[in-house]
């Protein structure tokens, strides 16, 4: 009873309570509306909003639709009055170089932390990740896992480990790095570029003598231009594995650079730079905004 009382108090602390986060925002957001100039200051208020609402826990995508609506009531609406609503919320998320308002995407969001649960998965080195790869993986390699049944967690992974594979490469230490399905010579997997379909399960370091690569086995199943790229590499038996991120300056992962990756855009415009330039009030930039998108009750529009 003490644990199951320690694990619900440890739940509710770190994930908390979706619907509930809701409803505060929502009596925030009216709070906020007495206080904020509504064409100017909104935009600043949901995109420090934004940022922080979100936890690493995945709202159900009913309740992802309800902060939509929420937010874009907010935007159009006024001290309560329901208005038109001249744009959807889907149709503000993008950066305001693509001529909208820069607001950011829940579902972007959410698929930008799931990349994040992706990583520590394969870096391998918390209880949690170790704990998820003998439950899920277990022998095989985390690409090739096909259990369906499990928590939403490993539902969440599955549906984003191909956007975010795509952008891990190895540092090979001990080499106890995939020889096939990991990245670590090219910026593709070893199967995709030789052609090979189900390869055998191979780790890097099968492929390394004492003090050197064993030619010979590399000759069995690369080319040879593929032997000469590999014999370039520093093998360090001593050292870990290491996996970097490549969309980031670092190697090492960020939400912010997820994010970005995941974010729709359009097609910049040297207008939206004028209108959003640091000189003109944020009041007079989205009321610029509305006119040059139809977005004002006129008679010609």
């Amino acid at each position: 009873m003490r644990l199951q009382q320690t694990l619900q108090e440890w739940n509710a602390n770190i994930f908390g309570d979706v619907g509930a986060a809701v409803k505060r925002a929502e009596a925030e957001m009216m709070e906020c509306q007495n206080t904020y100039d509504l064409q100017g200051g909104f935009l600043w208020l949901s995109m420090a909003w934004l940022a922080a609402f979100l936890n690493p826990s995945e709202p159900r995508q009913t309740i992802v639709k309800q902060l939509d609506r929420l937010l874009n009531k907010f935007l159009w609406d006024n001290w309560g009055d329901a208005r038109m609503h001249w744009k959807s919320w889907g149709n503000l998320c993008f950066p305001v170089q693509d001529e909208v308002l820069g607001f950011r995407s829940f579902n972007d969001i959410v698929d930008a932390f799931s990349m994040k649960l992706w990583w520590k998965l394969r870096c391998n080195d918390s209880i949690w990740a170790l704990f998820m790869s003998r439950k899920y993986i277990r022998h095989a390699h985390p690409m090739d896992s096909f259990s369906r049944v499990g928590s939403p967690t490993w539902g969440r992974l599955l549906q984003i480990r191909h956007k975010a594979e795509e952008h891990i490469f190895w540092q090979f230490g001990q080499g106890m790095v995939d020889f096939w399905r990991d990245k670590w010579v090219t910026n593709e997997s070893l199967y995709l570029v030789c052609g090979k379909d189900n390869p055998p399960i191979s780790l890097v370091g099968e492929f390394f003598l004492h003090d050197s690569w064993n030619r010979d086995k590399l000759t069995l199943v690369v080319p040879e231009y593929l032997v000469e790229l590999i014999s370039q590499l520093v093998f360090k038996p001593m050292e870990g594995d290491l996996a970097v991120w490549n969309l980031s300056s670092t190697g090492k992962f960020t939400t912010s650079s997820a994010y970005d990756f995941l974010r729709k855009r359009k097609a910049e415009s040297m207008v939206s730079h004028i209108i959003w330039s640091p000189l003109v009030p944020k009041k007079m930039a989205f009321l610029s905004w509305r006119i040059l998108n139809k977005c004002l009750p006129t008679d010609d529009v």
